[in-house]
This record gives structure tokens, sequence and C-alpha cells, in this order.
């Protein structure tokens, strides 16, 4: 790894570098000019020398001016626009303003480029990183985390000074240079007086800098003093108090505080100090520079325009000469960091084995050997060592042990996620601890340990590490079967959503398998377990605040958390006259809720599940309804509260599942027209918040089940949910739509903080992400915890079936569920004991 930042950033981006140079040249002449017109203004214009005895003369001429012998006079390339005077001024005040625009254009285009360098150098630095802790091995998980602080905040300190770390030097010295070289062109002693204050700008930056950072050292150093000397006298409160020695320790505290105070005015002294005399030295190096172009112009060696030109060069030198200050700063604070990420990398290369050289797994047939094996899995903290064995592949072969015997560590051997710290594990004669993660993922599939789950959707998680080209889903669909999760997937996919005009064939499909749900239903005298969407119905098993929307809200505008508080929902109700009444039926839920619970702590399972608010909602509606029995009447911000809180429970209201007789047909009739009212009249500003039920299209917003019931189940009658779900899938299976299921629950988001309905059952997508590859050798651990006995059969018996030809390590819990395995190995406190072989295929040592 490149220790100097400079390097680094030349050997990534020569390029873009070699396109700066070019502006930068052109920038030269630029510069020149901008120092040179104003002496041409001031001469020639102002005080007319270029008008003596003539009324025109030429603007600008270009010749080339050799020593003798190479030309004895002068040689003429251009010889400038003859002009009268006012044309002359107005000329040169045009070039000046043309020459500014284009120098500050052609600095835009290098401070671009200064960004696109600083984001593409970090890139480099992050993605050198990112490489290396990807073949990592599990022992530098240290030198790991400070890489990965490294590729963070570390980069992004220095990023800015990458982008400049050539381009600033060479501005900030080009402009330096062009200014004493043309100070020396107007007389020598002109040129060395500019050099002089060039440097001294410079030293003085760097001073001002020097005290600077002393000051912030200091500072430092002075709050943790003064923290440290508190803390050590609360330590010593009690003896304070007992001894009486406040008056002692106040006094020790204030001399502490009278050094450091001493320290601190020695440091910001010398600060000032330097502030100052770089002030000076900014008002003084004009000043000189006057008095030597004024002693130039009276003995005739400089005219008025040069002492102009001199002056507004001086000018420019302090920014120049500060920027190479700042930048020298950087460039250490980078050096120091380019340290730090090559010790690091070289402690990451330090881990890989001295043998290490990477190998290919030409075939994964032959014998799989184990020579005096040791390892350590630090995920588990589980140690195998002293195994040996030998088998020979393709075989199915079971490690019987549970999770501290050491057989998923030796499991983890094979499948890559461990190490042999002592002895060797080969196949085939190789060594697989020489495998690159590459060669290795070619031949071996490890399922097992903490399977890692991508904040993507379902299929890109499935995909994870698949080697081969595109992957029909049907394939996908097999893998997920074999592995057990099918059911999982299927939920995932009733649970999703469908784009209404992604697909018009799909729309098609759901609206007809909708008709064939309602006939099933109807053919199995059951028709009355859901209660269908109807615009000019109330729908008895769903909620007030359904009922009135008809439709799924589309973000968090009309959320059920939002809803009682949105002026528009407000101004429907009021328009409706329902305000009143949906505040009294709130008020009546609250009195029985607070009533029925009772007593009953917030984190209790009846309070959970059957509670109309939340534990954190509890204590308002405890509140409002006290201020309701002493009968006070609420007037402003409190009321319209307390009016928020009743109505948002009451839009919660179901009367089938309730059951609080607080819904009568007068009031359903009443939420119906308020419903029309809703939808006439919710302006185009708030259109996309809601998307409306139609009988005859899909709701994009609702999921794929209540697409296909378009209704609610009905609450009141025992097992409708499982009966009614029961139907829709033999439904969908009848038609051949269960394969659209799994296409959406495929298209399902999942999170490593929230897998859906996966959660639980991670090792299951990991499985079958492996199954995907159609690897030579499968291994898997810890897939069949928490199963029983029958599930854990039928799983094995689907592994077997599908690797029947290929290779098969499977960790299992005990011996009984062994059965069928070429070969068994039984582990014991880390170690091989007394291994069966089911047979001839392998021998075991």
């Amino acid at each position: 790894m490149e220790r100097n930042p400079l390097r680094f950033v030349w050997q990534h981006s020569r390029l873009i570098h070699l396109g700066v140079a070019l502006a930068l040249l052109l920038v030269v002449p630029l510069n020149w000019l901008l120092l040179d017109i104003p002496r041409l203004l001031v001469d020639d214009a102002v005080l007319g020398h270029a008008f003596v005895g003539r009324t025109t003369a030429p603007f600008l001429p270009l010749t080339i001016d050799l020593p003798y012998p190479w030309l004895e006079e002068p040689l003429p390339l251009f010889e400038g626009l003859m002009v009268d005077r006012r044309g002359y001024f107005l000329a040169s005040c045009v070039l000046i303003a043309g020459l500014i625009l284009g120098r500050a254009l052609i600095f835009g285009l290098v401070s671009a480029a200064r960004n696109i360098l600083s984001r593409r150098m970090a890139r480099e630095l992050r993605i050198g990183l990112f490489r290396r802790l990807l073949v990592a091995r599990a022992a530098a998980r240290d030198d790991a985390a400070v890489a990965s602080n490294l590729s963070g905040a570390g980069t992004a300190a220095i990023a800015s000074f990458l982008g400049d770390a050539i381009i600033v030097p060479a501005m900030a010295l080009s402009l330096v240079a062009i200014i004493v070289i043309y100070a020396a062109s107007l007389g020598l002693w002109f040129g060395g007086l500019m050099l002089a204050i060039a440097l001294a700008h410079a030293a003085m930056a760097a001073w001002v800098a020097t005290t600077q950072e002393a000051r912030v050292r200091a500072r430092i150093a002075r709050e943790r003093a003064i923290a440290q000397a508190t803390l050590e006298a609360s330590g010593r409160a009690l003896a304070v108090r007992i001894h009486g020695t406040a008056d002692t320790e106040e006094g020790a505290f204030a001399a502490t505080l009278r050094r450091l105070d001493e320290a601190w005015r020695r440091v910001t002294q010398r600060v000032t100090i330097a502030l100052q005399a770089r002030d000076g030295l900014r008002e003084l190096a004009p000043l000189l520079m006057t008095g030597f172009a004024s002693y130039g112009i009276i003995s005739g060696k400089l005219s008025v325009g040069g002492l102009i030109a001199l002056l507004f060069a001086v000018i420019q030198l302090p920014r120049s000469m500060a920027a190479l200050v700042t930048w020298r700063r950087e460039r250490d604070e980078a050096r120091a960091v380019f340290q730090d990420i090559a010790r690091t990398n070289g402690a990451l290369l330090a881990r890989e084995r001295r043998d290490s050289t990477p190998t290919e797994l030409t075939t994964a047939s032959g014998p799989l050997v184990a020579t005096d094996v040791a390892a350590y899995d630090p995920q588990s903290g589980v140690r195998v060592a002293g195994i040996t064995t030998s088998i020979e592949l393709p075989a199915h072969i079971a490690l019987v042990g549970d999770s501290g015997s050491g057989a998923d560590v030796f499991a983890r051997l094979i499948g890559g996620g461990v190490e042999p710290s002592a002895g060797t594990l080969t196949l085939a004669g190789t060594d697989l601890g020489r495998l690159t993660g590459k060669a290795r993922a070619k031949h071996i599939a490890y399922a097992g340990g903490a399977p890692v789950i991508l904040p993507a959707s379902l299929r890109d998680n499935l995909l994870y590490g698949a080697l081969k080209g595109p992957i029909a889903d049907r394939t996908l669909i097999e893998a997920i079967t074999v592995a057990g999760i099918d059911d999982e997937v299927y939920a995932l996919g009733l649970a999703g959503n469908i784009d209404g005009n992604a697909d018009q064939a799909i729309t098609a499909t759901v609206l007809s398998a909708r008709r064939s749900v309602r006939e099933a239903l109807a053919g199995a005298n059951s028709a009355d377990l859901v209660d269908p969407f109807d615009p000019s119905v109330y729908n008895t098993h769903a909620t007030v605040a359904e009922n009135l929307m008809f439709g799924m809200p589309v973000g968090d505008t009309f959320r059920e958390a939002n809803l009682a508080r949105h002026p528009f929902v407000r101004a429907v109700l009021e328009a409706e006259d329902l305000t009143g009444a949906l505040e009294e039926q709130g008020l009546a839920i609250a009195r029985s809720m607070v009533e029925i619970f009772q007593g009953v702590p917030d984190g209790h399972p009846l309070f959970e599940r059957f509670s109309f608010f939340s534990a954190s909602e509890r204590g308002a509606y405890e509140d409002l309804l006290a201020r309701h029995t002493r009968a006070e009447r609420q007037r402003g911000t409190t009321a319209a509260r307390d009016r928020e809180l009743l109505i948002a429970l009451a839009f919660r209201y179901v009367e089938t599942r309730h059951r609080l007789g607080l819904l009568d047909p007068r009031l359903q009739d009443r939420i119906v027209r308020a419903r029309a009212t809703f939808r006439s009249l919710l302006p185009p500003s708030l259109g996309p918040a809601v998307e409306f039920y139609n009988p005859a299209m899909i709701c994009s917003a609702a999921s794929l089940a209540d697409n296909l019931l378009f209704g609610r189940v009905a609450h009141d009658v025992a097992g409708a949910e499982d009966k009614v779900q029961g139907i829709v899938r033999r439904v969908l299976a009848d038609g051949g739509l269960d394969h659209l299921v799994f296409q959406v629950g495929l298209s399902a988001q999942l999170s490593e903080r929230e897998p859906r309905g996966l959660v639980g059952n991670a090792a299951g997508l990991d499985l079958a992400r492996c199954l995907i590859r159609e690897p030579d050798i499968l291994v898997a651990s810890q897939i069949v915890a928490g199963l029983g006995t029958a599930e854990t059969q039928a799983l094995v018996e689907r592994l077997k079936r599908t690797m029947t030809g290929r290779s098969l390590v499977l960790q299992l819990p005990d011996s009984g569920r062994a059965e069928g395995f070429d070969a068994v190995l039984r582990f014991e406190r880390g170690t091989l004991a007394a291994p069966e072989d089911r047979s001839d295929v392998g021998e075991t040592v």
C-alpha cells in the first residue's frame, strides 16, 4: 500500500492531472497579462505616453525580443490595433474584464476536476480497503475493525486534500513564479524584493498555523486538566465533609486554574503576536514595494504604470503563500492516515498463512482428508483439535453433534467459514485453506452460522453469490421449496403488492381470481364469511376509517395515526355533521377500555392484543376521561387535542369485532354518505395520497390477498379467517396461480432488522441461496435447529434427493436423524469420537 498521498494520487489520476496541467498552462499568459495590462492602461492611456506627437497608437502589439546575436531587433508578430486615446482606455478595460472572466472560467473547470479527484481518490482508497477486508480471515477481526474506521471517517477527513494534493501547489507556485518573474522583468531589484516578500509571507503563514495548532492542543489539555481536577475533588467529597477541608480544596482548585490560565495566556499571546505580525506584513509589503518603485520612478528605471502593476502583484502574494502552508499541513495529516492504512493492510496481510499462494480446485471428487486438524471458531467460541479422517467424495456425510461438540466447526472448516490453526484439510490433494473465496465458491457452498440478509428484495437475496447468468424464478421456487421456506415466501406473496399499471395480463388474472374466490366461497356455503367492498354499502367488518375513505392510504398523509387530525378529514366530518357522533363514540370506547383494563399492566398480552390504544397513549386517554368526569368545559388547544384522540378511537372501531353497540344502521348510512363527500371533494393535491377501491380494478396499494378477497373477513364467525385462507389457496392452486404468488413474494423487500415473514428462518433463506448455486459440495450446519423430528426428516430427504450424485455434508444434532447417509462422523467435546461408516465409500481414522 502506497504511504505517500502525492504518489497515490498521481498513480491513479495521471490523465486528469495532465488535463489540469494544460489548463494551468493556459492561465499563465492570462496571469501575466493581468499584471501587464494595468501598466499599459496607466502609462499609455492615462498618462498618454503612447500618444506623444500623435492621435492614434497601436494597442497590444506582440513582438519577439531576443538578445543579440539571435535577433538584431525585435521580431513583430502582431502590429496591434490602431486606436485613439479613448479607445485605448476602453480596450484595456474590456481586455482586463475578459481576462478575469477567462481565468475564472478555467479555475471553475479546475475546481470541478478537484471535486472529481476528491471523490475518485476516496473511492479508490475505500475500494482497496474493502477488497482487503473481503479476503481477511476470521482472526483479523480487530484489524478489520480498524480498517473499517479508516475507510469511513479516516478517508472522509482527507478526501478534500486528495483532490488538491497536486493541483493546489501547482496553482499557487505558478502564480508566485509569474509574479516574481514579472517583477524581475521590470527590474532585478524589484524581482528580488518580490521574492523576499513571498518568502516572508510563507514564513509568517507557517508561524500563524503553528501557533494556532498549539492553541488547539493547549485548549484540549486545559479542558482535560480541569475535568480531572474536578473529578478528583468530587472523589474526595466524603473526606472534605469529615475533615472540613472545603476551603483547602477550593484553594487548590483555584491554584490549578491560575496555573492553567497562565499557560493558556502565554499560548494565546503567541497566537496574537503571530496574527499581528502577519497583518503587519500584509500592510508593510505594499508600502515597501511602493517605496522601492517610487525610487525607481525618480531614477527613471520604472514608470507609474509599473508601480501600479507591482502593487497589484504584491497584494496577490499572501493568499497563494497561505494556501501553500495550509496544503502542507493537510499533506502531513493525509500522510499520517496513509501510514495508518498501510500498517493496517500490512497487519491484514500478516494474518494470511505463509503458504497461502492461491490455488484452484480442479475437481470436487476425490478423498476429503483431514490430518490432525485444529481450529477455533470465534463466532461460537468452540475449538476442535486432533481431527483426522478420510472420506471419498462424492458422498452424503452426516456430522453428528450438538452446538458445542465441534460438528458445526468442522462444517465451517469445509465450507470456508474458519481456517485451520493446525493440520491440513485437503480435497483431491488440494489444500482447502489455500483456496480463494471465488475458487471455493465454484464448487463448495456453505449454509449456516449467521446468514446475511441484504436490504433488497427476496429475489436479490436468493441470488446473492449466484455464479451463473440470469436464473429463472422457477429455479428459485424449486430451491425455496427444498429449503422448506415455501410457506413463508407464499405468505410474503399474499401480503405483497401488485402494480395495477405494470402488466394488464396480471391485472386480468387477479380480477379473474377474485371472481373465482367469490364463486368458491358461495359454492362452499361460506359467502357470508367475507363482506365484499361495495361503494354504496357499509362494510360491517371494516373499521370506521376504512369505510370513510373506502380505499388504501398511500404514504403517511391518510395513515390511521394521522387521519383524525388531518384538516381535510375534519372538514368532511363537519360537512356531514359526524364530528359530534364520532366524538361521543370515541368517548364511550375510551371509558370501556379504561374500565376493562383497569389494573392490567401495559405490557400484558391481553392489553396489547385487545386494547384500542397503545401503552404510550394510555395516560393521555386516562387524563382525558378525568377531565370529562369533572365536567370541565375545555376550550382551545386542549379541546381540539381531546377531539382528535376521541375521533381516532372511533376510527378504529369495528362493530362485529368489538361489540360495544356503538354503531347503528343510521350512523352507518351517514358514514357511507360521508364516503362520497370524501371522494368528491378530495383536492387534486391529495389525490396521490389515497387509492380508492374499485370493483373493476385492482388496488395497487393493497396486498394481493386483499385484492383477491376485495372485502373483509367476518370477525363474528369462529375459524372464518382460516377457512377463507384455505379457500383462497385452493383457488390459486386450481387456477395455476401459485407461481404468481411466489413471484410477488420474491419481489418483497427484506431488511436485516425486519426480514418480514422469514423471521426465525433466515437459515432456510441461506440454504436456498446455496442450493441455487448448484454446488458440487453442499455444506450445511444448524439448519435443523428448532425443527421437529418429522420436519427435520423431510428436510433431510429433500436435500438428499436434490444432491443425488453430488456431495452433501450436513450437521445434525443426533444419530437418530442420520439414517441413510454414506458416512457419519460423531463429535464430542471438540474432537472426533467413534465415527460410524455406513458404506464402503470412506475410511475414518
